[in-house]
């Protein structure tokens, strides 16, 4: 009995040490922020002059008149708890989209703090983001991003808050980050990848990736873990580099189970029984990211070695069945993947096949549907539709050929308008 308490004392001074390890890490994230907060200010030639406000055209009927634009943003207004519960509702639906994980949703959400909590603000941000043209909200999602970085400094609030709070945050900053024409890309980008790598640092610091399977209680820090780790790897291939740690490093699993096991085990055999959609999506986006390593890996000009050719073929066959999967955002990635994948070795045939597929994907997502896609989409998209037109300067156009492009560049463009209006 002695040896166990004195086991569970380390171990909460362990823990103890961690969390004010992960206190002086955002504290250090925040004074970068601030760094980069001047040099974005000063970068921006369209923001108004520092001291000078322009008045929102809804502030006078719903958030009162001090919210306000001043230099470039928008002063968040105090929220009373009827606003904090409409942002909430118009976030609801976008919480899968941005893997927020289900118990957070269901038990956080509704009680979410008006104030000084970085995942209610970044739920805010992304509420903003998505609100429609004559809603009172448009224009408050930066201040609401800006007002969650304050509020990561804060040592109250629970570390996996703050986890979710970087994750949604780094998720809203790709969205801004797409492709614009304005001088503020590259101040997005930076923050896309900084708050991603604060994230999986506290996860994996915090040992999220390796849950022990049995362990009970444990349900939201696993999906917190996979929230990240979607993430991360829906990014790599954009960045060139993960932020996380290799698979064999992880051994937390998508539930709770009582014999040991990984969550990405069997990743090469992955099948829909025992599968959930959520599952289904972080494996399809973890084979992207080795699939684009497999891509980054080719020489042309040089032999390709066997192990080349192993993990090629490993990739396109689990792809090809995901290719199938029942969610949208799950079937668009795998099939663009194996687009680029058969493109890298002038497969031209099965490349097409993939693109057909997408096109009849493409054909059943319908208006609200174009607006819950995974953001990686349009990004997997872009490099369908560059495909497709390199491939009519080759062989030439026909119908066939302009109705596939068509039908990708149309998507293009109507995700313009949900991420880009």
């Amino acid at each position: 009995m002695q040896a166990e308490e004195i086991k569970v004392r380390r171990r909460k001074a362990q823990i103890k040490r961690l969390e004010e390890h992960v206190d002086v890490l955002q504290l250090k994230i925040r004074e970068l922020e601030s760094v980069q907060e001047v040099q974005h200010q000063t970068s921006v030639s369209t923001a108004p002059p520092t001291g000078t406000a322009t008045t929102s055209s809804s502030s006078s009927t719903t958030l009162g008149g001090s919210a306000r634009r001043q230099a470039g943003r928008t002063v968040s207004p105090e929220l009373t708890r009827e606003q904090t519960t409409q942002l909430a509702a118009m976030f609801l639906p976008h919480a899968g989209q941005f893997r927020l994980p289900v118990s957070t949703t269901s038990s956080y959400l509704p009680v979410l703090r008006p104030r000084g909590c970085p995942l209610a603000d970044a739920v805010f941000a992304i509420a903003s983001f998505f609100a429609s043209p004559n809603s009172p909200w448009t224009g408050y999602d930066e201040a609401f991003f800006e007002r969650a970085l304050t509020a990561l400094c804060g040592s109250e609030v629970p570390k996996l808050r703050k986890i979710q709070g970087h994750a949604l945050l780094a998720s809203y900053a790709f969205l801004r980050a797409q492709p614009r024409r304005d001088t503020t890309t590259q101040y997005w980008a930076q923050q896309t990848h900084r708050q991603t790598s604060a994230a999986m640092y506290v996860a994996t610091m915090l040992g999220l990736h390796r849950i022990p399977p049995s362990e009970n209680g444990r349900e939201e820090d696993r999906e917190t873990w996979w929230m990240v780790y979607a993430l991360d790897r829906a990014l790599a291939p954009i960045w060139g580099v993960s932020s996380g740690p290799r698979d064999s490093s992880i051994s937390t699993t998508f539930e709770r189970q009582e014999e040991g096991g990984s969550g990405l085990a069997g990743l090469r055999e992955v099948g829909t029984d025992g599968e959930t959609r959520f599952s289904l999506h972080v494996k399809t986006l973890s084979l992207r990211a080795q699939a684009y390593e497999v891509i980054q890996s080719h020489e042309p000009d040089r032999h390709i070695p066997q192990s080349y050719w192993t993990k090629f073929y490993a990739a396109t066959e689990t792809l090809s069945r995901l290719g199938g999967a029942e969610d949208a955002s799950t079937r668009l990635v795998a099939q663009s993947t194996l687009v680029a994948l058969y493109g890298l070795i002038n497969d031209r045939e099965p490349a097409m096949l993939a693109i057909d597929a997408i096109v009849e994907a493409l054909a059943v997502v319908d208006t609200e549907g174009f607006q819950t896609l995974d953001p990686i989409v349009e990004f997997c998209l872009r490099d369908v539709a560059q495909f497709l037109e390199n491939d009519q300067e080759l062989f030439g156009v026909d119908d066939v050929a302009e109705n596939r492009l068509q039908a990708v560049v149309g998507a293009i463009a109507t995700l313009e308008q949900v991420y880009h209006p």
